[in-house]
C-alpha cells in the first residue's frame, strides 16, 4: 500500500516516479493506491542492488504548485547588513509554506537588553520584535515581508542593541557511538557586565573527579578549569584566561571563541592516584576529538572518521593499529596508500569512499576481524595481497575490479561469496585454494571447495 499524502494549500500530490542516482522515471498517478512486485518490473522502474543484490525502488512524490509561496531562508547577524563576518555560525531558519504556523527558535545570543529585528536586503522591510521573543512563525514572517514589499529571496535577521565584548563556550564529551569522538553538548554565550550563566553537567566516572578544562591550540590551558553545572561569568573567564584571553580565535563577529572539554582526575577514594590519560585530536588548529585512557586499559577499541577535505592516506598510515575496529572515509579520498590498514587486527567494518580506483598492495594484510568489504564502482584494479591472512572475510562486493593477482585472497578461509564481473582478468587456479567455502565463477574458473574447476 502506498502512503496518502497529507493536502496542503501549497501542493498538489500527483503521483509518484522511481528515482536512481540523478535519473528519474514515472511511475504511477496519485490514484494508484496498491503496487505489487509484478507491477514494480513491468513498469520498467530504476532500482539499484546492495550486496546481497536485493532489487531496491526508491519511489519519491511528484507534485504541482498550487499556491506560488515563497519559502524563507533566514541567516542571523550580529548587525545590520549581510557581512560574512558578522554572521551568527552557519545556522539558517528554513521556514515553509507547508508549516504555516509552526514556532520555530531562535538562536539564544541576545545580549540584555538587546532584540531581533527582521530585514531584506532591498531595504523595505526592518521590523523590531520585542525583548522576550524567541521563535518566529512562516505566517508572521510572510505578512511582515508582504506588507512591506519586500523580496522574500533577501530576508534575514540581526541583532539590534548595545555592542558587548563576548566569548562563546562551546562545550563537548566523549561521544557514545564512536570512542574518540567528542560530542558537542551545547554553547553558552558570556556577555561582559551581565549575570552568571550556567555550564553543562558532564558523565561521572567512578574514583575520579569531572569538571571542564578550556583547551586552544591542541592543548589544555594550565588553570582554566570550571566545575560541572557551576555558574560562570564573562568577568571569572576572563580573570583564569589572563593573557591567554587575547589570543583567542574569533567565532563570529568581534566575539571570541573558546572550546571547553570533559576532564577527569582521581578524587582519592580509589586505590589509584593515576589520571586519566587523555589525549587531544586537532586538525587546523580545532579540536576535533579526543581519546580517555582509564589506567589499566589496553587496547581500547576505537573508532575513526576521516575528516571530508583529505585527499589522500599515506602508505602504513594505520598499519598495526591493533584496536581499530570501525573506520569511515570521506569520499574526498582519492587514493589509499600501500598496506594503509596491514595488521589492524580488530578492524570489523570499513566504509571505502566512491573516488577510489584501485586497492594498493596489502591495503588489508592481516586486518584478521575484517568480516566483509564493499568496493566502490570505480575501483578497476587489485594489487598484491590485499586481503591476503582475512581469516573472518565472508563476503566481498567487487563488481567492477577487471584485474586481481593471484595472492590477493590467500588465507581467507571464511570466504562465502564473492561478486566480481565477468570481464575480470588474473585470476589463476591458485587464487582460491585456501578459500574453502567459495563456490563462484571467476575468470571464467569455476572455484569451488578450495579447488579450480575448469570449463
Amino acid at each position: 500500500t502506498l502512503p496518502v499524502l497529507p493536502a496542503n494549500e501549497a501542493y498538489t500530490h500527483t503521483g509518484w516516479e522511481s528515482v536512481s542516482g540523478g535519473e528519474t522515471r514515472v511511475f504511477c498517478d496519485a490514484d494508484t493506491r496498491t503496487v505489487s512486485f509484478e507491477d514494480l518490473l513491468s513498469a520498467n522502474v530504476l532500482f539499484t542492488e546492495d550486496a546481497f543484490e536485493t532489487i531496491i525502488v526508491e519511489l519519491r512524490s511528484t507534485y504541482e504548485v498550487k499556491n506560488e509561496l515563497p519559502v524563507y531562508h533566514i541567516a542571523f547577524y550580529h548587525a545590520e547588513g549581510q557581512d560574512e563576518e558578522e554572521r551568527i555560525g552557519s545556522t539558517e531558519l528554513t521556514l515553509t509554506p507547508e508549516e504555516p504556523d509552526a514556532a520555530h527558535a531562535l538562536p539564544d545570543v541576545l545580549p540584555d537588553g538587546a532584540v531581533w529585528v527582521l530585514a531584506s536586503a532591498d531595504g523595505k522591510l526592518s521590523y523590531s520584535f520585542s525583548a522576550d521573543k524567541g521563535s518566529v512563525t512562516y505566517n508572521e514572517v510572510h505578512a511582515l515581508c508582504r506588507d512591506a514589499g519586500a523580496d522574500p529571496s533577501g530576508v534575514y535577521m540581526y541583532v539590534k542593541g548595545e555592542r558587548k565584548n563576548g566569548v562563546i563556550l562551546t562545550f563537548y564529551q566523549h561521544s557514545d557511538a564512536q570512542y574518540w569522538q567528542l560530542e558537542e553538548l551545547g554553547s553558552v554565550r558570556l556577555y561582559e557586565g551581565e549575570g552568571a550563566k550556567s555550564i553543562p553537567q558532564i558523565a561521572e566516572r567512578e574514583g575520579y573527579s569531572a569538571y571542564w578544562r578550556g583547551v586552544y591550540g591542541g592543548a589544555y590551558l594550565d588553570g582554566v578549569q570550571f566545575e560541572a553545572g557551576a555558574s560562570l561569568s564573562y568577568e571569572q573567564l576572563m580573570e583564569s584566561l589572563g593573557s591567554k584571553a587575547t589570543s583567542l580565535p574569533v567565532a563570529e563577529g568581534s566575539y571570541k571563541r573558546l572550546e571547553v572539554c570533559a576532564y577527569y582526575e582521581p578524587d582519592g577514594s580509589a586505590e589509584t592516584d593515576e589520571k586519566y590519560l587523555q589525549l587531544l585530536l586537532t586538525n587546523g588548529g580545532q579540536t576535533i576529538g579526543s581519546v580517555t585512557l582509564a589506567p589499566g586499559d589496553e587496547n581500547v577499541p576505537l573508532s575513526y572518521t576521516l575528516p571530508d577535505g583529505v585527499t589522500c592516506v599515506e602508505d602504513g598510515a594505520f598499519a598495526g593499529m591493533k584496536a581499530l575496529r570501525h573506520v569511515e572515509l570521506a569520499d574526498s579520498v582519492l587514493s589509499l596508500g600501500v598496506a594503509a590498514f596491514r595488521g589492524c587486527a580488530s578492524l570489523e567494518h570499513i566504509r571505502l569512499p566512491r573516488g577510489l580506483t584501485k586497492l594498493e598492495e596489502a591495503l588489508f594484510r592481516e586486518c584478521v576481524s575484517l568480516r566483509e568489504c564493499t568496493v566502490p564502482p570505480g575501483v578497476t584494479e587489485f594489487g598484491e595481497a590485499v586481503f591476503r591472512g582475512c581469516a573472518s572475510l565472508r563476503w566481498v562486493d567487487m563488481p567492477s575490479v577487471l584485474r586481481m593477482t593471484e595472492g590477493a585472497f590467500y588465507g581467507c578461509a571464511a570466504l562465502r561469496r564473492l561478486r566480481v564481473s565477468p570481464l575480470l582478468e588474473g585470476a589463476e587456479e591458485g587464487s582460491f585454494c585456501t578459500c574453502p567455502l567459495l563456490d563462484a565463477v571467476v575468470s571464467g574458473i569455476r572455484f569451488r571447495g578450495g579447488k579450480a574447476e575448469k570449463p
